[in-house]
């Protein structure tokens, strides 16, 4: 009702059936404004309402938009990307248009074996590959698995390590360091929120003693001298590994009892006494696996060993893209990364946009976006590319719906974590409203109840934007109860399908 084209009006979702249901129903919405009965429940009057607005700007520009749908832009977020792409397809580096492969692993591997052949040859890249066979004690197919695994998840560190203005080795060490230890304080913080803050300072306590007393215990000594609880903090990570390896076994739950081999003697006396019945309630009240994550935890820098590799397969990976580049041509092939890269790259940088950008920045106003919480990282660029230079109050509008409950395309990249972030940050330089929708129009009241109830406990009690972790947010039902329970739950032993399939056919 307020644009000049029905095509300044841009609606992405996932799959094609979507954006079709999405079409179906926009439609079935201006065949009910057509008719000039108003409908009598509020919501579908709001809706006849809008239609009504639509069809007279449809009547004034002569859209014919029920006569001819294909004017609604509403498409796949891989079908927009593509389209971008093929506008321009020098800038984008894409050529002419490819299928994207159903199975792109072959042309992985192919990819990352070429690079790998290149070892002993003249090549500048072929130090570098000679060095990773070297790292990997001459295994070629695990050199060729890592670089596969490295192509698969390229839009997470393509754009980082080729774009201008590189950091310089130390400045990049320096700051992959401080990425480590912020990874490792964030899993420490978790560890320690899972321990009862009332119990900290005695555990540490018992634990320092248990250091003292058994100076034998290299793997404990880090505790001599140390009576306070550590801080979550990557520098403490000794202190908390050492302090799990007393309060876990090697399969990661509660100690029932306590040895000499983890600081105890006999006659160990109180203190150990004491500590089995931290534990013993520590079995009922906390989940032992944030602390258990803690002895996996790598140490929070890179040795100078660790480091030299790394500058190595920082070097090789940009070949080895390039390579996949070279070989998805050879097949009239891409992947969805590739076609994604392709469409940022006709856009160009937010900084220095391309003539497709400044075009399309005139085309779009309105950029509706569903299933929000299963985009990923590149196509989260996207929007930022496309909505470049827009502001609040401009006339132009993002649109993002989602449920980060629902996220299921973690294979496809997605990940919740962004969807917190653009809940709390925005998108790019564009700040989002965040809207809550707490009513639940599709259940009956006992299930909604049952739900929320239960569910709180499964979820998270905090976001978590590093694990892509989310509380359960509650809703209110719409639909009144129905009789009798809302939800039989029935139990089978772990694994057994056997008795799953007779106890599911039993119920039917």
């Amino acid at each position: 009702a307020v644009v000049d084209r029905p095509e300044e009006i841009v609606a992405i979702t996932f799959t094609r059936k979507a954006a079709g249901e999405m079409r179906d129903r926009i439609l079935g919405a201006l065949r009910r404004g057509a008719d000039a009965t108003p409908p009598q429940s509020p919501h579908e009057h709001d809706g006849w309402m809008l239609a009504r607005a639509a069809l007279e700007r449809d009547a004034e520009f002569g859209w014919h938009l029920q006569d001819n749908p294909r004017r609604l832009r509403i498409e796949t977020i891989d079908a927009l990307n593509a389209w971008l792409a093929r506008q321009l397809p020098v800038s984008s580096r894409l050529g002419a248009a490819p299928v994207i492969s159903d199975d792109p692993g072959p042309a992985y591997r192919q990819a990352a074996r070429d690079i790998l052949l290149a070892t002993g040859g003249k090549e500048p890249h072929a130090e570098h590959a000679a060095a990773l066979l070297r790292h990997l004690g001459g295994r070629f197919s695990q050199a060729e698995d890592l670089l596969v695994a490295m192509l698969k998840s390229r839009d997470h560190w393509l754009g980082r390590i080729i774009r201008p203005g590189r950091m310089d080795p130390g400045e990049l060490r320096a700051t992959l360091d401080r990425a480590l230890q912020h990874f490792v304080a964030d899993e420490l913080r978790r560890a320690e929120e899972s321990l009862p803050e009332q119990g900290r300072a005695e555990i540490a306590a018992i634990i320092t003693a248990a250091a003292e007393n058994c100076p034998g215990l290299d793997w404990l000594a880090c505790w001599q001298g140390h009576k306070d609880f550590p801080a979550p903090a990557a520098a403490e990570l000794a202190r908390w590994q050492a302090m799990a390896q007393v309060l876990l076994t090697g399969g990661g739950t509660w100690r029932k009892t306590l040895t000499k081999n983890e600081g105890f003697p006999p006659p160990a006396g109180a203190s150990k006494a004491r500590m089995i019945e931290i534990l013993q309630d520590l079995a009922v009240t906390s989940d032992p696996a944030a602390v258990a994550r803690g002895k996996e935890l790598p140490v929070p820098a890179y040795d100078d060993q660790r480091w030299q590799i790394l500058e190595h397969l920082l070097a090789l990976l940009p070949v080895a893209a390039a390579a996949l580049q070279v070989e998805f041509a050879a097949r009239g092939e891409s992947d969805y990364i590739g076609i994604a890269r392709a469409a940022l790259d006709a856009l160009g940088a937010q900084e220095a946009p391309t003539d497709l950008a400044l075009a399309l920045d005139v085309r779009i106003s309105h950029l509706l976006v569903d299933e929000f919480q299963d985009t990923s990282q590149g196509q989260v660029e996207l929007l930022m590319r496309l909505t470049a230079g827009w502001a609040p109050g401009d006339g132009r509008s993002l649109f993002c719906v989602g449920d980060p409950m629902q996220s299921i395309y973690r294979f496809r990249e997605a990940d919740v974590g962004r969807f917190i972030r653009a809940q709390q940050y925005g998108i790019g330089d564009l700040p989002l409203e965040p809207l809550q929708l707490r009513v639940n129009f599709r259940s009956q009241a006992g299930l909604v109840a049952w739900v929320s109830d239960t569910f709180p406990r499964i979820f998270p009690a905090q976001d978590d934007m590093s694990l892509g972790a989310v509380r359960f947010s509650p809703s209110t039902a719409w639909k009144p109860a129905l009789a009798g329970l809302p939800v039989h739950c029935v139990a089978v032993t772990a694994r057994d399908f056997q008795a799953e399939a007779e106890a599911v056919r039993g119920i039917i």
